[in-house]
């Protein structure tokens, strides 16, 4: 009876730790994603690339959501120094970063194929820091990647005042195909230093006190054709109704005219888009869930908005004059997601964050 008591003891302690462990891990809006959020990257660049067109497998690539692009470069273009190379990824000002999201590998699927394994895939790399203050790169984080079709996660500690991150490629995986390194996406994770309790005087940034967008994604399936709505409700505009088999990624779920709707995104015509379903269409584990807190702002130029946070993302078919007041939710990758009124009903876009006041 004692050992049996005894385990019972265990067996709370345990499931207690876990749910501490749990609930410091999620943090963030609505208990979802992390405690902080993508940061606006300014540019990206590389020396080594496959192909002559820079456009199709050069390193801005990495910044496209969707996985039928991707970075890549073979030993032939590093002049001699086997796999070894580099990509500089330039923040829009100094930040405070704590992690690194990074796609390894070609991640996209032709004709039922998967070109992960077909092209090599980063083994072991390093970053390094570029400090507003500094003339060069330092303190490097060292990392091994498991040789898996997972986004990777990157702790690089909490360093301030970071302008710039080089990511240096040392060991690959080897393809069973191509020669080519490949790198599908890349996200730097962190808090602008001109958000408040930062230190810096944040008041003069016209995201100052807008949270940033705390969810990754996860991959889903639909179980029917899928209907669409700018936002959660029948009160929104519609973009469309989208094929059952359109891949989608699922970011979060909140209420709206009386039933749950996720926000999606997905690719259209070659041109992404963020909307909302409604959760009875999508096939899913599990979906964090986000009340949507909202602030009121004012537009200070005329603006047209995107159905997503960057210039891949579609552009809507309004424009949203100077001094109309907008409901602001989140920023993410230098955009505000905002709701403005048009045509008698709701629409919910985004746009850049400079176009606040």
């Amino acid at each position: 009876m004692k050992k049996y008591r005894l385990c019972l003891l265990i067996i709370s302690l345990c499931a207690v730790l876990f749910m501490n462990t749990c609930t410091a891990c999620t943090g963030g809006l609505g208990g979802g994603g992390f405690t902080y959020g993508k940061l606006p990257v300014s540019s990206v660049s590389s020396p080594t690339h496959t192909s002559a067109a820079r456009s199709t497998y050069g390193p801005q690539n990495v910044l496209d959501p969707g996985e039928e692009t991707s970075w890549q470069y073979s030993q032939e273009r590093t002049g001699g120094n086997g796999y070894r190379t580099y990509i500089v990824i330039r923040l829009e000002e100094p930040c405070t970063v704590e992690a690194l999201l990074i796609k390894n590998g070609f991640w996209k699927i032709t004709d039922g194929i998967d070109q992960y394994w077909r092209n090599n895939r980063v083994k072991d790399a390093a970053v390094y820091f570029l400090y507003a203050d500094a003339n060069d790169f330092s303190d490097p984080v060292y990392y091994t990647f498991t040789d898996s079709k997972q986004t990777a996660h990157i702790d690089l500690g909490r360093r301030s005042n970071v302008t710039a991150l080089l990511f240096r490629i040392d060991t690959v995986y080897r393809g069973n195909k191509f020669d080519d390194v490949a790198i599908t996406y890349m996200e730097v994770l962190g808090e602008l230093n001109s958000m408040p309790g930062s230190g810096s005087n944040g008041s003069s940034h016209p995201g100052v006190g807008i949270p940033g967008f705390n969810y990754a994604g996860l991959r889903a399936s639909l179980n029917q054709r899928m209907a669409t709505r700018t936002g959660p409700g029948t009160q929104y505009t519609e973009p469309g109704t989208f094929a059952q088999s359109t891949p989608i990624t699922v970011f979060y779920q909140t209420s709206g005219s009386g039933v749950m709707w996720g926000m999606v995104e997905f690719q259209y015509k070659s041109m992404w888009y963020r909307a909302y379903t409604g959760m009875k269409r999508i096939d899913a584990s599990w979906v964090p869930t986000d009340s949507e807190p909202y602030q009121n702002r004012t537009i200070s130029r005329n603006v047209t908005p995107r159905y997503g946070p960057g210039e891949y993302y579609a552009e809507q078919p309004h424009t949203i004059p100077s001094g109309e007041r907008v409901k602001v939710f989140f920023t993410q990758n230098g955009y505000a997601m905002v709701d403005y009124d048009r045509q008698g009903g709701v629409v919910r876009g985004w746009i850049p964050v400079s176009s606040l006041r």
